[in-house]
Formats: structure tokens, C-alpha cells, sequence
């Protein structure tokens, strides 16, 4: 439920930009238009459907939210980031965590003193 609500949300707006060449295309055959949605949302977390005919599969896109306040913190940023891949590359991390209990940490952290009251 969480997932079809995510790309429900996503499905509500209508897209920024259109090419007028990439109005009528089949969509069983390209994702054009599902990226020209996903491309127009701008949130942190970006699910990106694997190229037509490739065996890739799904990837997720970490997107920040904002640039960081100086060139060297953006610097920072970035290895960081860089470091914490190869770290889970190496080690095979399984980070999954069942939808049900991100719903339950969401739902404990939008309540009132959440920060005082909550796990």
C-alpha cells in the first residue's frame, strides 16, 4: 500500500515538460513517460525502472535535498557518500527494512512530542 501510494502521488501532477515527439509512445516498450513524471518530482528518494531491454533492474537514486553551505562541505558530502556505497558493496549489506516498520516509525514520528515520547 505505501508503494502504489508513493507512485500514486507521483501520478497527480501533471509533467512539467513534454517533447512533442515523446507524446504518443509506447509505453510497454519505453519508459519515457514514467521518467519525464519521476524527473519533474524532486524528492530524496528516486526509483528509476531499468532501461528497455536491459537485465539491470530497478535502481534507487539517493537525492539530497539541498546543496550544503560551502564547496568543502559539498566535497564532504560527496566521499561520504561514496564511502558508505563502497562500504556496502564490500561487506554485501542487506539494509531491507520491511515497509511495515518504516510505517511505524512514521507514524510514531508525526505524533505530538514524537522526539520527547518515541523510539
Amino acid at each position: 500500500m505505501p508503494l502504489a501510494r508513493h507512485f500514486a502521488h507521483l501520478f497527480i501532477r501533471d509533467p512539467v515538460a513534454l517533447m512533442e515527439e515523446k507524446v504518443f509512445c509506447d509505453d510497454s516498450l519505453e519508459t519515457d513517460h514514467f521518467e519525464n513524471i519521476q524527473s519533474t518530482n524532486w524528492q530524496t528518494l528516486r526509483f528509476k525502472p531499468p532501461p528497455p531491454g536491459s537485465t539491470i533492474g530497478w535502481r534507487v537514486e539517493f537525492r539530497p535535498m539541498d546543496n550544503q553551505i560551502t564547496t568543502f562541505e559539498n566535497a564532504a558530502y560527496v566521499v561520504v557518500v561514496i564511502l558508505i556505497a563502497k562500504m556496502i558493496l564490500h561487506f554485501d549489506l542487506d539494509l531491507l527494512i520491511p515497509i511495515s516498520l518504516v510505517e511505524e516509525g512514521m507514524s510514531r514520528a508525526s505524533g505530538v512530542d514524537a522526539v520527547l515520547t518515541s523510539k
